[in-house]
């Protein structure tokens, strides 16, 4: 090859490489994070030259960094751009791209089904700029064209987006075909074929992210690059438990002093021992607040009279008990890990537990409360009302 020949890199090389060449006193390949705000400058010129950005070159890392550079040109080559320019947010980049389209006065057409906070940037924020937005319904082209004004500068739209390239795979799991029948055409599958339309995209997304249980077992439906598990034998996995409470109650003011709570559950496989306990005491404490202390009061025009935080009330941590938790591991076989649920364990058992405590301890008494939560004024009320009986 003829030495000033530039040799074309192929887009892999270029993916890894573009932008960047080895560091010269160390021969590194990899790209180096500079970690450093600012820069040296070599003199008084050479520093007015760079901010007077008539010659390239570093200032301060807010506004370029090689490491950013790397980034830049990589993308730029990829793209097969002159030039790219990396920022913090997408949309930072909209704001960028739009705005040394658009001034004030000016008008863009943009689709109505946006992701929501580009729809806030166009619908407010270009607004104040007095940027103006007309959002139409995608569905037709033929409504872009009847927005555009004299005044217009752009079009806007998003097109849905799959790193995974699976969108016919699920179709083909949904439609019980072989994919290479299929393809997109105008938000919709087709068939291959004959243009025959078999799916919206709509209603593929649908079932890929909610119903995903009609779909083959081991088959991963998700649009995005990442993994779900959807439990196949049945929707959901409760874990399961026991628990008790032992309780003072003092029969002249009501109180229920809580002495201490055992909860024994089975979650299954316990991955994490501490974050386990902490759940079930978490879940312990609320179901204890349903159980003596959290409750509605309504007056007769059907107003709420405890709406706020220092009415309405709840546990605190001074009322609280001891609570041992254990532990029973039956790992499910509907999860790879076996494990279940773990939540449910403290809150659906507490309130179980405690008031039949109290129950109990009212026994000897003739005594028995029935409506929860168990108020002192309930338990006084069910005292005398064995007090009556006896």
């Amino acid at each position: 090859m003829p030495e000033n020949e530039e040799r074309q890199l192929g887009f892999a090389t270029r993916s890894l490489h573009a932008g960047q060449k080895p560091d010269v006193a160390t021969g590194a390949r990899a790209v180096p994070i500079y970690q450093t705000t600012s820069f040296v400058f070599e003199n008084s010129d050479h520093a007015a030259a760079l901010f007077g950005l008539q010659q390239f070159g570093n200032i301060y890392t807010r506004i370029m960094n090689p490491t950013t550079a790397v980034f830049e040109e990589r993308v730029a080559s990829l793209e097969g751009g002159v030039a790219a320019l990396a920022v913090a947010s997408g949309q930072a980049a909209q704001f960028l791209a739009l705005t040394s389209l658009m001034q004030a006065g000016d008008h863009m057409v943009a689709s109505a089904t946006l992701y929501g906070g580009t729809y806030t940037q166009f619908d407010v924020s270009f607004r104040r700029l007095g940027i103006e937005t007309t959002f139409v319904e995608p569905d037709d082209p033929e409504n872009f064209r009847r927005a555009i004004r004299p005044n217009t500068r752009c079009i806007y739209g998003e097109t849905i987006a799959n790193p995974r390239m699976n969108i016919l795979d699920i179709a083909a799991a949904i439609l019980s075909v072989d994919k290479s029948t299929l393809d997109i055409l105008n938000n919709e599958v087709i068939d291959l074929a004959t243009g025959a339309s078999k799916l919206t995209l709509a209603e593929l997304g649908r079932v890929a992210y909610f119903r995903p249980d009609t779909l083959p077992p081991k088959f991963q439906s998700e649009l995005m690059v990442t993994r779900h598990y959807t439990p196949r034998d049945y929707a959901f996995t409760f874990t399961n438990g026991i628990q008790a409470s032992l309780v003072e109650i003092d029969p002249d003011t009501g109180f229920v002093k809580l002495l201490k709570h055992w909860c024994v559950e089975d979650c299954g496989t316990v991955i994490n021992p501490m974050l386990v306990d902490e759940q079930i005491r978490g879940g312990v404490v609320q179901g204890i607040g349903a159980a003596l202390f959290e409750e509605c009061h309504y007056s007769e025009d059907g107003q709420l009279q405890n709406a706020s935080m220092a009415d309405y009330l709840v546990p605190m941590s001074g009322e609280m008990p001891d609570i041992v938790c254990g532990h029973v591991e039956s790992p499910t076989k509907s999860s790879e890990l076996g494990a279940k649920g773990v939540g449910e364990a403290g809150t659906a058992g507490a309130p179980g537990a405690v008031m039949n405590a109290i129950n109990d301890a009212l026994a000897p008494l003739n005594a028995r409360v029935n409506t929860m939560p168990f108020t002192p004024e309930r338990i006084l009320d069910a005292l005398d009302a064995g007090r009556k009986k006896a």
